[in-house]
């Protein structure tokens, strides 16, 4: 994970250093840095959400619907 934020850390850096990004720099670094974050959450904690399961259900039979016609 050190690797992949390789830039994010380099902007903070470099803003220490003087070097100052635009807000778009800062708000790619967050969305980066997010994710990050969300793709190292356990994926079990995002599918047993209601919600989702909802989505993926009805997503499921969307699809048999198209593909059994």
């Amino acid at each position: 994970m050190f690797y992949a934020l390789e830039l994010v850390w380099l902007s903070i850096l470099g803003h220490f250093a003087g070097d100052n990004l635009s807000l778009l720099g800062w708000i790619g670094c967050g969305c980066m840095l997010s994710s990050m974050v969300v793709g190292e959450m356990r994926l079990s904690w995002i599918v047993n959400t209601t919600l989702l399961r909802n989505l993926v259900s009805r997503a499921y039979q969307l699809i048999e619907l198209y593909v059994h016609d």
